[in-house]
Parts: structure tokens; sequence; C-alpha cells
């Protein structure tokens, strides 16, 4: 089993991937063409974006996991500075 700061890594790298794939891959390039471009501006944002993505991942792991309330808040700011981090640190930011 993962400790606490293992496991927080690992949901931080997940989101991360998951806010680049929205927002920067090829993959999604199309889908994003049809949004406008003040959600195009939120969605690039990985500081933006990635605090609204770390809400998600955490409630879903909040939900079907076992986590205590108080790490949810805690959870959702951690990953989500992760997020912000990571992306400015392979300049996606």
């Amino acid at each position: 089993m993962l400790s606490d700061l293992g496991f927080l890594a690992v949901v931080g790298f997940a989101t991360f991937r998951l806010w680049r794939l929205l927002a920067v891959d090829n993959v999604t390039a199309s889908s994003r063409s049809r949004l406008g471009s003040g959600f195009l501006g939120f969605l690039a944002c990985p500081w933006c974006a990635g605090f609204w993505l770390s809400v998600i991942v955490v409630l879903v792991l909040w939900r079907w996991g076992d986590i205590e309330w108080v790490q949810i808040v805690t959870m959702i700011f951690a990953v989500s500075g992760l997020v912000g981090l990571l992306a400015a640190w392979t300049g996606s930011d």
C-alpha cells in the first residue's frame, strides 16, 4: 500500500495527466476547437482548470475510496498545486 505522500503523488500525476489530455494533447485538439475562447482560456490555465479537475478527482476518490473529510480539503489544494507546478515544470504553463 502507498504511503500518504506516495498516494498524493500518484493522484497529482494522474490529475496532471488528465489536465494535459484535455488542454494540450493533440488527441483532443478537434474537441477543443469547438469550445468558446473563454473556456479555452480557462482550460489552458493549469492553475484554473487544475483546481477544478482536482476537485473532481478527489471527490471521486472520496466517494469510492476511504478518505477522511479533513483530508478531502487538503487533498484538493495539494493536488491542484501539484498540477500547476508540474505544468510549469514541463513548460505547459
